[in-house]
C-alpha cells in the first residue's frame, strides 16, 4: 500500500450521529408504507438525486419516494413526525472530532468530509465550529455528482491534492463504498469510534 495521507469522512452517522441512523429511520418508512425494503430501494435510489445532487430538503425527497409507492397523507405525516423525533437526538461524534484534531492532525494527516448532502451542511458546520477541521469539505448538492460514483471523489482527490491510492474513506453506508476497488482508495465501513479507530490504526500503523 502506498503511504496514505489523507482521512477522509462521510457527514451523517459519523460525524454527527443521532439515536437511529437514516437507515433504521428508512425502517420505520418502511413499516408505515407496508413496502418491502427492495421497493422501498429501488425507489429510494431512483430519486435520492433530488435532494443529493438538486439540493432538495432530504424528507421532501422522501416524501416523493413515498407518495410513488402509494403513500396516503397520513402515511407521509407519520414519516414526517418519525424524522422529527429522530433529528432531536442529532449530536456531534465528539470523541472521533478529538481524535481527528489531537491525533489525525498532528501526525500531519489531511482530512476531509465527503458527503451526500444538501448545500446547508456547510453552513451546518460552520455553526458548529468544525469546518475549520478538515482540509476540504466535499458536498453532493454543490458539485452536482454523488457517491459512489467517480466524480465526487475526483473532486475531493483535486482539492486534497492526493491520488485515490493515498486515502482511505470512511462511511457508516455499504453503498458509497461499492466503488472503492474502481476509485483506489481504501475504504472502511464506520460502526462505531473504537471499530473505526482499530481498523485505521491497523492500516495507517
Amino acid at each position: 500500500m502506498n503511504k496514505i495521507k489523507a482521512i477522509v469522512f462521510d457527514y451523517d452517522g459519523v460525524i454527527e450521529l443521532r439515536d437511529k441512523p437514516l437507515a433504521r429511520v428508512a425502517a420505520q418508512f418502511i413499516e408505515i408504507l407496508n413496502v418491502t425494503t427492495d421497493e422501498w430501494k429501488e425507489m429510494y435510489h431512483k430519486h435520492n438525486h433530488l435532494s443529493n445532487v438538486e439540493n432538495m430538503p432530504w424528507f421532501d425527497m422522501v416524501s416523493i419516494v413515498g407518495r410513488n409507492l402509494g403513500a396516503s397523507d397520513e402515511q407521509i405525516e407519520k414519516m414526517r413526525l418519525v424524522l422529527a423525533e429522530n433529528e432531536k437526538t442529532k449530536r456531534l461524534n465528539s470523541e472521533l472530532l478529538l481524535y481527528i484534531k489531537d491525533v489525525l492532525k498532528s501526525k500531519g494527516y489531511l482530512t476531509a468530509v465527503l458527503s451526500n448532502n444538501s448545500s446547508d451542511l456547510r453552513e451546518r458546520m460552520i455553526k458548529h465550529e468544525i469546518d475549520h477541521i478538515f482540509d476540504a469539505i466535499v458536498i453532493s448538492a454543490e458539485e452536482g455528482s454523488q457517491k459512489p460514483h467517480e466524480p465526487i471523489f475526483e473532486s475531493l482527490f483535486r482539492k486534497l491534492n492526493v491520488r485515490a491510492d493515498e486515502v482511505i474513506f470512511t462511511d457508516d453506508n455499504k453503498k458509497p463504498l461499492e466503488k472503492a476497488d474502481i476509485i483506489g482508495y481504501t475504504p472502511i465501513l464506520f460502526k462505531d469510534f473504537e471499530q473505526f479507530k482499530l481498523e485505521l490504526e491497523n492500516l495507517i500503523g
